[in-house]
């Protein structure tokens, strides 16, 4: 559905397609698409972030895990962390995160 400025009104005009019929042409009106349920937005669909490859010792990587997961952590929040700060101890000026990152 679309929404359009007319002077001080808003105009709403429907989503509709062109069916064609033996006599010609009509114009129908599309049903209004419920928002689809399941999992929120996650980092892989946001313009914000790219994904990125690393190897770790799987000691290390089983550790890191373990400790993560006694505070609700997430293995990106913690690269994301690390990386700024070693930007930051190089000088680097890091902009700040716009908002809460989705998890995922």
């Amino acid at each position: 559905m679309q929404e359009k400025n007319v002077g001080r009104n808003l105009l709403t005009i429907p989503d509709f397609r062109v069916c064609r019929n033996p006599t010609g042409y009509r114009l129908e009106v599309m049903a209004e698409q419920k928002p689809k349920r399941g999992r929120p937005p996650a980092k892989h669909s946001s313009p914000d972030y790219a994904q990125m490859s690393l190897y770790i010792h799987q000691t290390v990587r089983s550790l890191v895990r373990i400790e993560l997961l006694k505070e609700n952590g997430e293995f990106s929040g913690l690269v994301e962390d690390l990386l700024r700060d070693w930007l930051k101890q190089r000088g680097v000026r890091v902009p700040s995160a716009r908002k809460a990152a989705p998890k995922g």
